[in-house]
């Protein structure tokens, strides 16, 4: 009988001890993950205040309250005619587009209205909104396309088109604008952007 208990014994505190390490072993992992279990990842954010909201991205603290920083564009009014060329939206004078004067990732949403007027096509058609970086290495960055029925003579709302995007820039002045185009020009009338509305959101 001691024989057995003292294995017992022996058992049970071989257990504890693994236990002990597996949590031990969890906390570290936990402390790594937060960056509160290494003196280096703790944040050095200056003068912290009330109400700021902190995070550990990509081996840095951000504050996120500092990082409120939006653009956006709004052009409506004077209708543009979409044509078989792409190019650059115009309200009249004006041209939906937003110049990101910080560095950093961004939270982008575009939406656009077109609408028929007169517009016949006795076959299915296409439109495509392009968002598009117009400097530092120019490049269409994202597009959504819409297809046109079969119809005679219609005047009436075509399609609400959105693009919703993570967008990152290391630049300082990227200028983002939209741009758009119909393959094929209807047999009559126009299909025209009424309203185009274009903003970024600074999320660090």
């Amino acid at each position: 009988m001691p024989y057995r208990g003292t294995r017992l014994v022996k058992k049970t505190f071989t257990i504890v001890t693994m236990m002990l390490a597996l949590l031990a072993q969890a906390h570290a992992q936990s402390d790594a993950i937060s960056g509160y279990g290494n003196t280096q990842l703790r944040p050095s954010i200056a003068n912290p205040v009330q109400g700021d909201v902190l995070t550990f991205i990509n081996g840095n603290w951000v504050n996120r309250a500092s990082a409120a920083y939006t653009e956006s564009s709004t052009a409506e009014g004077t209708a543009y005619s979409l044509t078989t060329t792409l190019d650059t939206l115009k309200y009249g004078t004006t041209r939906p587009a937003i110049t990101l004067q910080q560095a950093g990732t961004y939270l982008i949403l575009l939406r656009n209205r077109t609408s028929f007027v007169g517009a016949t096509f006795s076959a299915n058609d296409t439109t495509v909104i392009v968002l598009r970086r117009v400097n530092n290495d120019p490049t269409d960055i994202d597009s959504v396309m819409a297809i046109t029925p079969i119809i005679t003579t219609m005047t009436q709302h075509f399609a609400d088109q959105t693009i919703p995007l993570i967008y990152s820039t290391v630049n300082a002045n990227d200028v983002l604008q939209v741009w758009g185009k119909i393959y094929t020009a209807p047999e009559a009338g126009s299909v025209r952007v009424v309203g185009t509305n274009l903003v970024a959101v600074k999320l660090y």
